[in-house]
């Protein structure tokens, strides 16, 4: 027998229930009851029930009957709103079905083909007009997220919602979530034309002097910009790439360096430096020596301005495990990503790791020779043997 879902939220707790019902079979929805203690495992077999009937029954019969029920709500909410009674205020409460509707159509977006024209459309402008209530927001960042496939062969709301993010990015409850969702975005949508990629780096700039990003969100939105680099040629020396890398990853170089300076007024000041600042700048470098995609010419050439700033950090925070730990990973990402094209730096970073080690036997610094075993130990006479030196 053919199958329809249907949703009602409860009110004293804002989550979505539904159930799937044989259309000939009489069910009263209102008859069924949340048991509070048991929400969470409730929910998690709603999601899991929702993603069956999108499997079963298609993603596009699922959205367009949510889509029908919502276009219904809507028309009642603005009914009530614009009443008398309402007096043209929003009331959270009316919201509360839309916004269990927007997360069950979360978990359907992700699977509408790319060329669906009528349901997405008319979604993503609705959402658009839709209040910003809190619990609203938390749905739209999600559907935002979802739906970064679907806009990336349906672009023209796109800036619509990317300022939508980098409005949410901002308000402190939501930055982690949007951070993903703009990660989401932009590696879907990483061939979309005129991605505002600058913009977006010069915000996560700002926030991140003015201690509003944390790190985890930096980086989050570090990767897809990575993304959006690496599909911009693979050719060496392409100034599109070379460009991108000097603006977007200078900035962050540039505060290596600066923190490299600082360190060394306070120290001749005898002011303590906090090591932890190292640590945040070169997990955000990391970032670009893990998931960047370019050319062996280009990447080369950008780890080679990287590489004076890195050793200077280590020998000055070589009592810091947690920095020395920070930059031996990003040699390792470096190895990874560069295979031979590493070894003309092999020998100096060898000799580099295994000074720093005679000064202060720190654990991180004999971590890395398995990696430079595993990539260079089988490179023609054993490599990694003949360039670390004899302590």
């Amino acid at each position: 027998s053919s199958l329809y879902i249907s949703f009602v939220v409860s009110t004293s707790n804002n989550s979505l229930l539904f159930t799937i019902i044989d259309e000939n079979s009489q069910v009263n929805l209102k008859d069924i009851k949340i048991d509070d203690d048991d929400l969470e495992n409730r929910e998690t077999n709603w999601q899991e029930t929702i993603i069956d009937c999108v499997d079963v029954l298609g993603a596009q019969p699922c959205l367009r009957h949510v889509c029908t029920t919502m276009q219904k709500e809507l028309a009642k909410i603005n009914d009530n709103e614009n009443s008398n009674s309402g007096g043209g205020v929003i009331n959270g409460n009316n919201w509360k079905i839309i916004e269990s509707m927007l997360y069950a159509m979360n978990l359907m977006v992700s699977k509408i083909d790319n060329n669906e024209n009528e349901l997405m459309p008319w979604l993503s402008d609705a959402i658009l007009r839709m209040p910003k209530l809190h619990g609203m927001k938390w749905a739209i960042i999600d559907f935002i997220g979802y739906s970064a496939r679907w806009f990336a062969a349906n672009p023209t709301l796109l800036p619509h919602y990317l300022a939508e993010l980098s409005s949410l990015l901002q308000v402190e409850t939501f930055t982690i979530k949007s951070s993903l969702a703009i990660r989401s975005v932009l590696e879907k949508c990483r061939m979309v034309p005129s991605l505002p990629v600058v913009d977006m780096n010069n915000l996560i700039i700002a926030m991140r002097r003015s201690g509003t990003l944390p790190l985890a969100a930096d980086n989050a939105i570090l990767e897809g910009i990575c993304s959006i680099i690496s599909s911009l040629s693979q050719e060496d020396g392409d100034t599109s790439v070379i460009e991108s890398l000097n603006v977007i990853a200078g900035s962050i170089v540039e505060d290596l360096n600066h923190a490299l300076i600082k360190k060394s007024e306070d120290k001749a000041n005898g002011i303590e430096f906090e090591s932890k600042k190292f640590s945040a700048i070169i997990d955000r470098l990391t970032t670009f020596l893990k998931y960047l995609q370019i050319s062996n010419g280009n990447f080369t050439n950008f780890f080679a301005t990287l590489w004076e700033p890195l050793k200077q950090t280590l020998s000055i925070n070589r009592d810091s495990d947690n920095v020395c730990e920070k930059v031996c990973r990003a040699y390792k990402y470096t190895m990874r990503t560069m295979k031979k094209n590493f070894q003309p730096f092999l020998p100096a970073m060898c000799s580099h790791l295994t000074e720093e080690f005679c000064k202060q036997p720190m654990a991180a610094f004999g971590e890395i020779h398995p990696a430079v075993l595993k990539h260079f130990g089988l490179s023609g006479p054993l490599v990694a043997f003949e360039v670390w030196p004899e302590t």
